[in-house]
């Protein structure tokens, strides 16, 4: 029998241990804030005793209170003290250092805690984790972090919602790993009354089996005999039911909605066997909790719960009977009613000192009405703005918003690119004659629509690479895009912002398909009410008519009359790759390829091909036979037949033999044009979308994490890569040929968590980049960190951009990419990809042992180092210049600044006056052809 004493003792799950604990034998006192108070309910509950106990105290307290106890069970709350999770836990570990008599620790924490979890929260827990770990070892003394994944008791939370026959959730199809507070409560029990199980690991990650949600409710209502249908909905729609119709803390709901963006994205989907070796058998299965609980969704009152209204209003009650859509049209009401009060208050004050204070509570935005309204609404309330789509081609962003980080919906202004948005206006492919933004193009313009090569459309801002290809998939004769990334669930607008890269030296990066851009912007200094600043933007020679343009503006109750027309070249290819930074892309004109007729290739050489379809054929080479493959390839960039080409590069495989000596060994893709498709499918491993081998990963699955503590994954490193390299490569029976956007896209890989970064280099020297990067991965392997790349290095190509801040500027470029899958070797990823980020930089840039000047850019949509400085040493002065006075032309007042902008050094600019910059407007006006 021990002394044990629980911090936290109220909780289910601390309930459920003092039960089992107590059956052992052991003496087990509760420590609360509010003793007097809460003393006679705790011994009640049948705790030992009670004592007096505050985390907020003074760590000498804190020692005064465990003096007596062996073992500590704690729990720092992480909703409402969330800047304190780690000083907190330090207290805690620090107090029992102190401590004599205290030899077990063990903390109560979270599987999303990880160093380079996606959100604050998540890195905040592995701190205070990593703390207790590393300092209360030795000398007798060990601990324990528990860390489950989502309580299936949570769906208690929604028992009424059961009752009314309607859930929702914003999870989609993913599957969720939910586990049993029963199932955690015996595994915190089994480490209390034998620390030893924590003698070899510390860190146990408490899952039960995967399932969806849509499945995991309809468990429930079968077991409590219900009829119940569940919906996702998006993740803006989500949370305004939890503080408009709930009435949800907007802090909770935060956090709800960011559990729920969590489960969306995948990151859920995990198993474990760390909870079944601790309790000796299988997780609670979702049918069997439900049939455990049933009796509570059966008997809920589905009268609306007094803790989700507010103090003394009924109204919220008979709000809660309305629908989403009932909700939505009131929410509509409520916002007119508001905006009229807030215009008076404007009027009779000085916009110009409005400052920016934060972000803009989220709406869902599906009409440029509401984006317009909202945009003013934000100026008027001292608001700042930041447009968000899918979210993924600026990932790396959310790390500098002003908002929370772990979900989506806290963002301000976010397209509604999903169900329910039946009339969403920023999500749309159409021909220019049904477009106002193409109602003044040149004649010719209009003409060259009919021309085979090339055809013009008008796109959303919240379109998709795939939106896109399917309406052109529908054309007779069929088009395609001129290029496309390697995932194509990105927006058009999003992947042009960061210059995403494609593939093939013959064929441009994402934003140069793009010839007119309208840009919804701010100017505090324009007159009236109405602050937004409506912009279309080309090249100096763009598309649109000047004086057909004017005369519409002219034209009586004409909406061009709010238009401004800006064709100038420094504007147009700064805001084409403007980070999301200028303002908000309303709509796009782009340029798409027909696959029927005459192509005119970049140099100007023009071939017939009449084609649908690319040959995908895959090789397993040394890297020596690679390279001289990939120079016969370089000079293919005006073969008709010939497409692009891509190379997975292995730098450790060397101890595995190549006959030429080679220190590594790649897999090289290329692609053919071919007239129709064949059966032959893509290897396994491509189709079903693991980027290091399904079969491999199934089999250790996310051991990955304290398997590589156990072994040196560096010593098989490539012999594990070179497996996976040639289970991508097909078998004998042929290449499959396929249509090209199924060829361009990497498919289910996509799915695959993992932590990026990619640089840049000047095409011309990126086999000598990779013969220099082969020596610095193995050096890194064998120094005494063993520090490795986990998946091959992915190298594409494409041809020059005249757009400023995009990688591709002036030269062809290829980019060489390091994808690492979250799950393996988790505490390296970033070091890893730091390292490499500053290798290149180092070693590229003209003034390192090379002397070769590559200019390598990192890619800004993925991992990078937001500074100045890295503009100012890889772009050309002319680039940077031009791109920086049209930032603080469409951000002078900082409406568009946030964490990002202040961390890049763009908001300093904004203190050093106005540039003038070469704006030409309108001026040099054209003949309409």
């Amino acid at each position: 029998m021990v002394k044990i004493l629980f911090t936290s003792g109220g909780s289910q799950t601390a309930l459920a241990m003092l039960d089992l604990l107590l059956a052992q034998g052991h003496e087990v006192f509760a420590g609360t804030r509010d003793c007097g108070k809460n003393k006679e309910k705790y011994l009640k509950k049948g705790y030992t005793g009670v004592l007096h106990f505050d985390l907020a105290g003074t760590q000498k307290a804190t020692e005064t209170v465990f003096k007596t106890f062996e073992r500590i069970y704690f729990v720092v709350p992480g909703q409402s003290s969330m800047g304190l999770i780690f000083s907190w836990t330090k207290k805690v570990v620090d107090a029992a250092l102190n401590v004599e008599s205290v030899k077990f620790l063990m903390r109560m924490s979270s599987a999303g805690s990880s160093d380079n979890a996606a959100d604050n929260l998540g890195q905040l827990l592995w701190k205070a984790d990593s703390y207790l770990k590393e300092n209360f070892t030795g000398d007798g003394r060990t601990s324990a972090v528990l860390a489950p994944t989502f309580f299936m008791e949570n769906w208690l939370g929604k028992a009424d919602a059961f009752k009314s026959g309607k859930v929702y959730g914003a999870a989609g199809k993913a599957l969720v790993s939910y586990v049993a507070v029963k199932d955690i409560a015996e595994a915190g029990a089994a480490l209390l009354n034998d620390p030893s199980l924590a003698a070899k690991k510390q860190h146990f990650i408490l899952t039960g089996h995967p399932v969806a949600d849509k499945d995991f409710v309809k468990t429930i209502a079968d077991a409590a005999d219900l009829e119940v249908k569940y919906k996702s909905v998006i993740n803006t729609l989500y949370r305004y039911m939890l503080v408009e119709q709930m009435q949800v803390p907007e802090f909770m709901a935060d956090l709800l909605v960011g559990l729920e963006d969590i489960k969306y994205a995948g990151a859920a989907n995990v198993y474990v066997n760390d909870l079944a070796n601790l309790i000796g058998r299988e997780p609670t299965s979702p049918s069997d909790w439900a049939e455990a609980h049933a009796e509570t969704f059966i008997k809920v009152d589905d009268t609306p719960r007094e803790a989700f209204l507010g103090p003394n209003d009924d109204s919220l009650a008979a709000n809660r009977s309305l629908s989403f859509t009932d909700h939505l049209k009131l929410l509509r009401k409520q916002q007119s009613q508001e905006r009229a009060k807030i215009d008076a208050d404007f009027r009779e004050g000085d916009p110009s000192k409005f400052t920016r204070t934060g972000n803009l509570e989220p709406v869902i935005i599906t009409t440029e009405k509401e984006l317009v309204y909202n945009m003013n609404l934000a100026i008027l309330k001292n608001k700042n703005l930041k447009a968000w789509g899918k979210g993924e081609s600026m990932v790396f962003q959310k790390q500098y918003l002003d908002a929370p980080l772990i979900n989506a919906s806290t963002f301000p202004l976010q397209y509604s690119l999903t169900e329910p948005s039946p009339t969403n206006e920023f999500k749309f492919v159409t021909r220019l004659e049904n477009s106002d933004h193409a109602k003044t193009v040149h004649s010719k313009v209009k003409g060259a629509t009919k021309q085979p090569e090339n055809r013009i459309w008008v796109v959303g801002g919240g379109t998709t690479i795939e939106d896109l290809q399917v309406v052109f998939s529908a054309q007779t004769p069929q088009e395609t895009l001129l290029n496309q990334t390697g995932y194509n669930k990105l927006t058009i607008s999003g992947t042009a912002a960061v210059s995403a890269q494609g593939s093939g030296l013959a064929h441009p990066a994402q934003q140069d398909m793009i010839l007119s851009i309208r840009l919804f912007t701010i100017d505090l200094e324009q007159k009236g009410d109405d602050k937004v600043k409506y912009l279309q933007i080309e090249p100096k020679k763009g598309i649109t008519n000047p004086k057909r343009f004017k005369k519409e503006q002219n034209a009586p109750g004409s909406d061009f009359a709010k238009y401004e027309l800006i064709q100038d070249d420094d504007v147009f290819y700064s805001v084409v790759t403007s980070l999301g930074c200028f303002g908000i892309v309303t709509s796009l004109i782009v340029k798409s390829l027909v696959l029927d007729g005459p192509i005119i290739r970049p140099d100007g050489v023009k071939i017939v091909t009449r084609t649908k379809y690319l040959r995908e054929h895959r090789e397993f080479l040394s890297w020596n036979e690679c390279k001289v493959k990939v120079a016969q390839f370089n000079q293919k960039t005006t073969d008709p037949n010939f497409h692009s080409y891509e190379v997975w590069l292995n730098p450790y495989s060397d101890k595995f033999s190549h006959k030429d000596g080679s220190k590594a060994s790649a897999c090289l893709m290329h692609w053919t044009w071919v007239e129709e498709p064949n059966d032959i499918p893509r290897p396994d491993s491509i189709r079903y979308g693991d980027s290091i081998g399904n079969q491999i990963f199934d089999v250790f699955g996310a051991k990955a994490m304290s398997w590589s503590s156990m072994i040196h994954l560096d010593k098989i490193t490539g012999w594990f890569l070179d497996i996976y390299l040639k289970s991508t490569v097909g078998k004998e029976d042929g290449d499959p040929q396929l249509p090209i956007d199924t060829a361009l896209d990497f498919g289910p890989t996509n799915n695959v968590p993992v932590a990026c970064s990619a640089v840049a280099v000047d095409a011309k020297h990126w086999v000598e980049i990779c013969d220099e990067l082969i020596d610095y991965f193995r050096t890194l392997q064998k120094a005494k960190d063993h520090l490795v790349i986990t998946t091959p290095i992915d190298i594409r190509c494409v041809a020059p951009s005249n757009a400023h801040l995009s990688m591709q500027y002036k030269r062809s470029t290829a980019l060489v990419e390091i994808p690492l899958v979250k799950e393996w070797m988790q505490d390296n990823n970033m070091e890893i990809l730091a390292k490499f980020r500053q290798h290149m930089k180092d070693t590229w840039n003209g003034n390192g042992p090379t002397l070769i000047d590559a200019k390598p850019r990192q890619h800004m949509g993925l991992t990078f180092d937001p500074s100045v400085q890295v503009l100012s040493e890889i772009w050309e002065p002319e680039a940077i210049a031009a791109w920086k006075a049209n930032y603080k032309r469409f951000n002078k007042h900082g409406v568009f600044s946030n964490k990002f902008t202040q961390s890049m050094g763009f908001d300093a600019w904004l203190a050093e006056g106005e540039d003038t910059g070469r704006d030409s407007g309108s001026e040099c006006e054209k003949s309409d052809e």
